[in-house]
């Protein structure tokens, strides 16, 4: 059996805390408009700044990973964009200091690792910016999805890539992803693994696992990876939307 972790990329501090973002291994730059649900999270703690990925859900919402936001002080969010850097006339940046935890995360064993930004105004939809939908029903075995990041592309590179990537994986049944990871797997996790390996790295952790149905619907929260790094053969890891999709009701009250 494998075990999993959760890592975060530190991209300015002495300390990296060893929680949130796990590489977009393998697929394609996205292009503008493609994905404007996306969301660059930079996570500003008491232990230093580290970047994960997000996803619109409404005009005041993202929805990340529990590891990206654990201890918070700030958030910098970078939307409307598939450059960090490039200029980019469409980018829209957001200062947050709100978020809520989902009350059953567990951070040593990933459970319920699930969080929401609160934006402190809501924002102007467009072809650039938007939200992307909320799961009706269970996410079913081998659903065709897409991963999306600016994490890392191998093991030997660190910090994100400038351009968002996207890449083409299948969820596998939760019994075929405990031959990887054992018993640490449960009901609300799943895996998803590409034709030849791709999946989520360092950085990507807290992004969107996407299903293409005429429109794109939010399926999974970007949680782990194998401890044998990015480029080993271990499915990438993530947590259920439509599992947590009450609690998320609770909390935004999107209808």
């Amino acid at each position: 059996m494998r075990f999993f972790i959760f890592v975060a990329l530190c991209v300015v501090t002495i300390w990296c805390k060893p929680s949130p973002s796990v590489r977009i291994i393998g697929g394609d730059e996205a292009v503008d408009t493609e994905f404007p649900f996306m969301a660059a999270i930079w996570t500003t703690t008491s232990l230093g700044r580290y970047f994960c990925g997000g996803a619109i859900i409404d005009k005041k919402w993202i929805l990340t990973a529990a590891h990206c936001v654990d201890d918070a002080k700030s958030f910098n969010i970078q939307l409307g964009s598939v450059s960090l850097s490039t200029f980019d006339k469409h980018r829209v940046n957001v200062n947050a200091t709100d978020f809520v935890i989902h009350p059953d995360f567990n951070s040593t064993t990933a459970q319920n690792n699930v969080a929401l930004i609160k934006l402190p105004e809501a924002l102007a939809f467009n072809d650039y910016v938007n939200a992307i939908a909320l799961p009706k029903d269970a996410l079913e075995d081998s659903t065709d999805a897409v991963a999306l990041g600016w994490g890392q592309t191998d093991d030997e590179h660190s910090g994100p890539v400038d351009v968002l990537r996207k890449v083409t994986v299948v969820t596998l049944p939760n019994e075929h992803c405990k031959y990887t990871y054992g018993n640490q797997i449960t009901d609300n996790m799943v895996c998803a693994l590409g034709a030849f390996n791709e999946g989520t790295c360092i950085g990507d952790i807290g992004g969107p696992l996407v299903q293409p149905n005429g429109t794109f619907i939010h399926i999974g929260v970007a949680s782990f990876l194998s401890f044998n790094g990015c480029e080993s053969i271990d499915p990438s890891g993530y947590e259920r939307t439509y599992n947590s999709l009450e609690w998320i009701k609770n909390v935004t009250k999107i209808s």
